[in-house]
C-alpha cells in the first residue's frame, strides 16, 4: 500500500500503480462514482475513500491483490452467496486482476451503503431535534417573564409564517433557522419591550415600518403590548415568509 503522504487526489494514487492494477481500480472508481453521484472522493487511511454522510466505502491496491471495503463487515455476510469467489475477512474483500468483482456487486453495494448513510443521517437529525425541542419546551416553561403573553403570542405569529422555519433555543431565547441558517432571534433583556432581531443580511432587502435600524446586516422589531403584536400580525406574518423565501 502506497503511503498517503506522496498523494493527495486519487487520481494522483492511480499514476503510482502499474497499468493492470491501474485499470481495475480505475473501472472501479467509475462505479462508485456512478452508484454515489453526490460522493465525495479523499485519501484516507492511506488509501482511496469516499465519504456520504459520513464514510462510505474505501479501495486500495497491493502487491498480490487489490481489496474493497465496505464500510460495514455486515453488508459482507449479508451477501456471502454473491461474495463466493472472492476472499473475505472482516470489513474487507479481496479481488485480483484475473478475478475482479463484478462492477454491478460493487454498485449494489455502494447503494446499500448510501441508503445506510443518509438512514443514520435522518436518525441523528431527528435526535437533535427532539432535543431542541425538548430545550425549548423547558426553557418556555421556565421563563419568567412580564411579557410571556407576548413572546407566546409573537412565536406563534412566526412558526405559522412559513413551514420551513424551526424553531430552537440559541443565546439564550427563542430562535428561528432554515437549512441551518439562522434568521431571528428574541431578545428579551427589557421586561417593557421585546426585540425580534433579524441577523441575516437579506433582511436588509425587505422594507417595512416595523422593521427598524439602518445596520448592514440586521433590523430590529420592537413590540411593547398585545396590541401592537394583533396590529402587526399581518406585516410581520409578511416580512419573515418574504425572509425565509429568500434564503431557503
Amino acid at each position: 500500500m502506497k503511503n498517503d503522504t506522496h498523494f493527495s487526489t486519487i487520481d494522483e494514487y492511480l499514476t503510482t500503480l502499474p497499468d493492470d492494477k491501474r485499470a481495475l481500480l480505475s473501472s472501479v472508481r467509475a462505479a462508485i462514482r456512478e452508484a454515489a453521484p453526490d460522493a465525495e472522493e479523499y485519501i484516507g487511511y492511506m488509501m482511496p475513500a469516499y465519504k456520504y454522510h459520513g464514510p462510505l466505502v474505501y479501495f486500495s491496491a497491493f502487491a498480490k491483490h487489490c481489496s474493497f471495503f465496505p464500510g460495514n463487515s455486515s453488508l459482507i455476510a449479508r451477501l456471502s452467496d454473491e461474495l463466493k469467489p472472492f476472499k473475505t475477512a472482516k470489513g474487507t474483500i479481496s479481488f485480483t486482476v484475473d478475478n475482479p468483482m463484478p462492477l454491478e456487486l460493487i454498485k449494489k453495494i455502494v447503494r446499500l451503503r448510501v441508503a445506510e448513510n443518509e438512514a443514520n443521517a435522518l436518525a441523528k437529525k431527528e435526535m437533535a431535534r427532539d432535543k431542541e425541542v425538548h430545550d425549548l419546551n423547558r426553557y418556555m416553561s421556565q421563563l419568567d417573564y412580564p411579557l410571556k403573553t407576548e413572546v407566546e403570542a409573537l412565536r406563534n405569529i412566526i412558526k405559522s409564517a412559513h413551514s420551513a422555519l424551526l424553531e430552537r433555543i440559541k443565546w439564550n431565547a427563542p430562535s428561528y433557522y432554515v437549512h441551518e441558517t439562522d434568521l431571528l432571534t428574541f431578545n428579551i433583556k427589557s421586561e417593557k419591550e421585546i426585540l425580534l432581531i433579524f441577523h441575516n443580511i437579506k433582511i436588509v432587502d425587505i422594507k417595512s415600518d416595523i422593521l427598524t435600524g439602518k445596520f448592514k446586516d440586521r433590523r430590529i422589531a420592537y413590540f411593547r403590548n398585545m396590541e401592537e403584536i394583533k396590529q402587526h400580525k399581518a406585516e410581520l406574518t409578511r416580512i419573515i415568509h418574504a425572509y425565509v423565501a429568500s434564503v431557503a
